[in-house]
């Protein structure tokens, strides 16, 4: 038996919920899943050294593009509470705050892959660890929590001919070790997850792990998983975004160009070109402001700070959350010229979320009884996240690791040229930020 338990949470992305309080969501078409991950033999699963299937798992069912008599059932059973939308922002622009501040490099991360990363920790913590956690959320109580993150993985599920969002999680539980009932029941009620049981202290558990991680982002992350004997339950959640926009650039108007780095240096990229007219903008004190929609509902926003001005001074937490909720007040003909990229990061996440509060959680006295009586604390938080824009729409993956050991009107024109370094955020149509970043390399 091992002494220690090192729980993993991977939470994988790019990127209307319900009302709180003990009320069961409304009904929502589902499909039966099997539990079966890639690489595995089902049929020799049973053996020892093996990956064993514990439980199927349900998933919302994908609605055709144009069907939206079905999309709005979907949105009015699973209701978004107003002030859950608000906690899940916040967060997004406090965490914000504390993990995009860098050495001046290309920056992107996905809040809402951190944010039900901790939610599935939080649902088994205890006292002041859950407290602190609950107060980071942004929410009262473990419950609310919980049936809050299913209602939105609910309204948010898309897989269509058109667009994907498309959440994930599992339960890898290791040979000797046995978590609680309740927290692996809440965990496949509220978050999805499907459950397999293998001997983590394996490469090949872990290679498994890996797979299925990939498989649920369609390829786009590719994570090394390091088998670790003191590891006795990994949880993994993915989501994966893409979607095209509702006005796609044309290729032939893709022309090299040049962008002008931080430190006043030049380095060349494709820059798309296009012109919108009666497009929204916004020209604010100290930058310009335009959203680009996408074709299922999402938008992504883009933020050009004014010449002169440093990027870093809009990573203040009230300076985002002012500038990414502030409204379009002008319409009329919009010229875009915005760099394609392909932005990755590899962050470390754990003095960010100290910073924002959580810090019981990383002590060796933190309380996860919920999860298992043994002691157990937060040893690390990774995090890695890729977003790609193009002249068809966007694409967009990211992971999370948390490692627990024991021991309007026609107004005028505007043209927005993303020559240097720009802020920019993917939106889902209800509101809620799948992913922030700061592009200030598009080739780096």
């Amino acid at each position: 038996m091992k002494k220690f338990l090192a729980l993993s949470l991977a939470a994988l992305m790019l990127a209307g919920m319900t009302a709180c309080g003990g009320e069961k969501p409304g009904p929502s078409p589902m499909i039966t899943l099997s539990p079966v991950p890639p690489g595995t033999d089902a049929q020799s699963s049973g053996d020892s050294g093996k990956i064993i299937p514990l439980s199927a798992v349900t998933l919302p069912e994908s609605i055709a593009f144009d069907d939206y008599d079905a999309k709005f059932a979907v949105r009015d059973a699973n209701p978004v509470d107003e002030s859950f939308m608000k906690a899940l922002n916040a967060f997004a622009y406090e965490s914000a705050a504390k993990i995009l501040a860098n050495d001046g490099k290309s920056a992107c991360y996905s809040p809402l892959s951190i944010y039900y990363a901790l939610a599935i920790a939080a649902s088994g913590a205890s006292g002041d660890t859950q407290k602190e956690l609950l107060k980071a959320l942004g929410v009262k109580d473990a419950e609310t929590l919980s049936v809050q993150c299913a209602n939105l993985f609910r309204a948010l599920y898309s897989d269509n001919e058109t667009a994907t969002l498309k959440l994930a999680d599992s339960l890898w539980i290791d040979e000797g070790f046995s978590p609680k009932d309740a927290f692996v029941q809440n965990a496949a009620d509220h978050f999805y997850a499907e459950t397999f049981r293998a001997d983590l202290a394996t490469q090949d558990a872990m290679d498994a792990m890996a797979a299925w991680v990939n498989e649920r982002t369609a390829g786009k992350l590719n994570p090394q998983f390091t088998p670790d004997p003191m590891l006795l339950m990994t949880i993994i959640n993915t989501i994966y975004f893409h979607d095209q926009w509702v006005n796609q650039f044309n290729a032939d108007n893709t022309a090299k160009g040049n962008f002008r780095l931080a430190n006043g240096a030049l380095a060349e990229c494709d820059f798309m070109h296009a012109t919108f007219g009666n497009h929204g903008y916004l020209k604010g004190k100290d930058y310009a402001k335009t959203t680009l929609h996408l074709a299922d509902g999402s938008r992504m926003v883009f933020v050009l700070p004014d010449e002169g001005q440093n990027i870093a001074d809009f990573l203040d937490e009230k300076k985002l959350s002012d500038v990414l909720a502030a409204e379009e007040q002008s319409y009329g003909e919009v010229k875009i010229s915005l760099p394609k990229f392909d932005n990755a990061s590899d962050l470390e996440l754990t003095g960010a979320l100290k910073a924002m509060g959580i810090a019981r959680a990383f002590e060796q006295d933190a309380d996860f009884s919920g999860i298992t009586d043994e002691d157990c604390f937060i040893g690390g938080v990774l995090h890695q996240c890729r977003v790609s824009v193009n002249e068809d729409g966007v694409e967009a993956a990211a992971y999370t690791a948390i490692m627990m050991c024991g021991t309007g009107l026609m107004t005028g024109s505007a043209e927005i040229n993303f020559d240097r370094p720009f802020l920019y955020a993917v939106e889902g149509g209800n509101g809620a930020i799948l992913f922030i970043g700061v592009c200030m390399n598009p080739g780096a």
